[in-house]
């Protein structure tokens, strides 16, 4: 997996949930974003859109990084604090008009295919 690197031995981590790491891992490889639900070291709930980057191993547990929508910023998130049902992807509103910059499509260049 091109998105989980490791800071620490491998096998000095604790287990991650199952469900939630492959979740989070597919959306990395995909580039989707999801809405999870975390709770903080002091037991503050919340919900968040994140637009993850990736996947780490560091001191004895797994985290996603990512881009928090919420705040616009990076964060980490520990996956052990991410309940199996907290992570799903994200609902997002699509533009009402969209402009495609059809003049680009149009006035590309072709390529040649030569024949042997």
């Amino acid at each position: 997996m091109r998105s989980v690197a490791y800071t620490d031995r491998p096998g000095a981590l604790t287990a991650p949930n199952v469900a939630v790491l492959l979740a989070l891992a597919d959306a990395v490889h995909h580039r989707w974003p999801v809405s999870i639900r975390y709770s903080d070291r002091g037991g503050r709930r919340s919900e968040r859109v994140l637009h993850p980057h990736g996947i780490v191993a560091h001191a004895d547990h797994w985290h996603v990084t990512g881009q928090d929508a919420g705040v616009g910023e990076d964060r980490t998130f520990r996956l052990d604090r991410i309940p199996t049902r907290g992570c799903s992807p994200a609902r997002w509103k699509r533009p009402r008009t969209t402009t495609l910059p059809t003049a680009c499509c149009r006035d590309a260049p072709r390529p040649s295919i030569g024949t042997r």
